[in-house]
């Protein structure tokens, strides 16, 4: 492969995402637990077919399917999972037949809900075939796993795996991937999108961490913007519970992402670029484009690297290791670490340090947001805390995750508030099988549908269905955003209230105007009044205006937008029934 210089456009040239990729709300699927019909881990591929009219009128519009292939029963937290990978080439017999699966994609589709299946990318359990048979396809590993020897380029075991994730695309009509851990070989993933788009079927390749590569991954799951952390739950001070038009108007500016830099000296001395006394600094900061061909030429990805120049009081002695963090926890590691695709080059140049590595949301790369996955509860995690985020907050839910313009991403049961419920074997472990049943892992959840008879529940599942509505009545206005965008559209506005509050948020596109505004007291009605910037949405004072409330459904009511600041909206409590929030569509008037 070679560099080059490629047109001004981002992305130009390379196999692009699918056009409905902008319209995706993914729901992530973990097979065994999501159905339950002769007890507790016996979800198949049959059980979940007999789910998806409850996902259509639901409104998802993708399923990221996390178990197909055969799997280790009890590797991870002593329940099965797919991330115990034996044959990747091979449907685990516990979920169903081929038959079942090929049925189960094509009712997928007929009810207007595309399929992505999980990619374990870094190896197979010792007991695999492919270890017995190919063993010079493997060396080291981790995770309990063989790795696959990425590194060494291997035509045959390539050429496998390429046919590998290409036939499930062509043969069952499978429509993306989320690959685990790392991509590691991009080149080969690019073939496998390319192929699909030969063939017809273009794909959408969800990875769990960054960088971005424009013609290779298009959204990030675990490093998208999250609103939680593995054993945290909830990030409470997340500018998306507090100003969410503000977080979003500086994440699409080009190279805005803020780092910090610490270098580990082999004598255990840590020096940094943070604190109030940081012995290091950042010099200066350079962004490159670069696009990538193959051998004939043709572009195949582009990426953004970030050069930094890093002075300060470096001794002499040998440096461990040096890591670069930005703002939302992404680390670049020069030493090899989990994720193999966040690797920085180093060059020291005493008394300074030039540091490279390729930019985790570099322009046009579009944006992705994440309530809850199956990660969350990991290891750590305290053992009686529910492991979901929203949590019946209708205010979570709607103001900084469904209605962002972003892709939402969320953990099935999330829609309903399901009381978290282990599956009988799962240990809190990560590996060794203590204390069965006492897990939190969101992977080993055992959906019960039984608890949509609580009336609390099938409440919550009402106001997330309207909510799914909403963003797909008004795509127009909430379109997920890209690096680089303009984004006129998305508007703060301002209130005053006698409590704190969040700052509401408006779409508009110059007729009509979408407004979000949230009360995150559980205990509490908030009482505010909203002043919108008529200036910057090109209203006057006299504009005449029509104003529905989409949440309440409250009847219509005409009004000057003059008038509009003096009203006083009342947003019920959180996590109670069209609590949480107020969302009004605002139309001027023309006639």
């Amino acid at each position: 492969m070679q560099m080059a210089p490629q047109d001004d456009k981002p992305g130009a040239a390379l196999v692009a995402a699918p056009d409905w990729i902008d319209d995706l709300i993914l729901y992530e699927v973990a097979t065994k637990g999501y159905t339950s019909p002769n007890g507790p881990e016996s979800g198949t591929f049959a059980s979940l077919r007999l789910r998806l009219p409850y996902l259509a009128e639901l409104g998802v519009t993708g399923i990221w399917l996390t178990g197909h292939s055969l799997g280790h029963p009890t590797h991870f937290y002593n329940v099965w999972t797919q991330y115990a990978v034996i044959e990747p080439d091979k449907l685990d017999p516990s979920l169903g037949s081929e038959e079942d699966f090929h049925a189960l994609i094509e009712s997928a589709h007929a009810h207007g809900i595309r399929v992505f299946l999980e990619v374990v990318t870094h190896g197979v359990m010792s007991e695999s075939s492919l270890v017995r048979e190919k063993p010079h396809w493997f060396k080291g590993g981790s995770w309990g796993m063989v790795d696959f020897d990425w590194d060494n380029p291997l035509p045959e075991r390539d050429n496998w795996w390429v046919d590998l994730w290409s036939d499930m695309v062509v043969r069952y009509g499978i429509d993306g991937f989320r690959l685990d851990v790392a991509v590691y070989r991009w080149d080969l993933w690019q073939r496998i999108r390319a192929r699909a788009l030969a063939a017809g079927h273009p794909i959408a390749i969800v990875t769990e961490h960054g960088p971005g590569y424009l013609g290779v991954n298009d959204i990030f799951q675990r490093g998208a913007i999250c609103l939680s952390t593995q054993t945290r739950g909830l990030k409470h001070d997340s500018p998306l519970l507090t100003d969410l038009a503000g977080y979003f108007q500086r994440r699409v500016k080009p190279h805005s992402s803020a780092y910090q830099v610490r270098v580990i000296m082999d004598n255990g001395d840590v020096l940094s670029t943070a604190g109030t006394n940081p012995q290091l600094r950042i010099a200066s900061q350079r962004h490159e484009r670069e696009v990538v061909r193959n051998d004939a030429g043709a572009p195949i990805w582009e990426r953004w690297i970030v050069t930094l120049q890093v002075e300060g009081g470096l001794p002499e002695t040998s440096i461990e290791d040096v890591v670069v963090a930005d703002e939302e926890g992404q680390e670049w590691h020069w030493r090899p670490w989990v994720e193999a695709d966040c690797r920085l080059n180093l060059a020291r140049t005493s008394p300074s340090l030039r540091l490279q590595f390729a930019e985790k949301y570099p322009p046009g790369w579009l944006l992705a947001v994440q309530l809850s996955s199956h990660d969350n509860g990991w290891e750590g995690s305290p053992l009686d805390e529910n492991p979901y985020v929203a949590q019946g907050s209708r205010f979570v839910f709607g103001y900084a995750f469904m209605l962002a313009p972003a892709i939402p991403l969320f953990m099935s049961g999330e829609e309903f508030d399901a009381e978290y419920r282990p599956l009988p074997g799962h240990s809190p472990k990560l590996f060794g099988g203590e204390l069965p049943g006492r897990g939190r892992w969101l992977y080993a959840s055992w959906l019960d549908w039984s608890q949509l008879q609580d009336s609390r529940r099938a409440a919550m599942l009402d106001d997330v269905k309207r909510l799914i509505a909403i963003r797909k009545r008004f795509r127009h206005l909430i379109r997920p955003l890209r690096v680089g965008d303009e984004v006129s559209h998305l508007l703060a506005a301002e209130i005053t209230t006698e409590s704190a509050a969040p700052k509401p948020y408006l779409y508009h596109n110059g007729d009509e105007c979408l407004l979000i505004a949230g009360n995150p007291n559980a205990d509490a009605d908030l009482r505010l009044r909203i002043t919108l910037p008529l200036r910057a949405i090109g209203w006057g004072t006299d504009t005449l205006l029509t104003v529905t409330d989409l949440w309440r459904e409250s009847p219509s009511q005409m009004l000057q937008a003059r008038e509009f600041a003096d009203v006083t909206h009342i947003i019920q409590r959180d996590k109670t029934p069209r609590g949480g929030l107020l969302v009004l569509h605002l139309r001027r008037h023309t006639s």
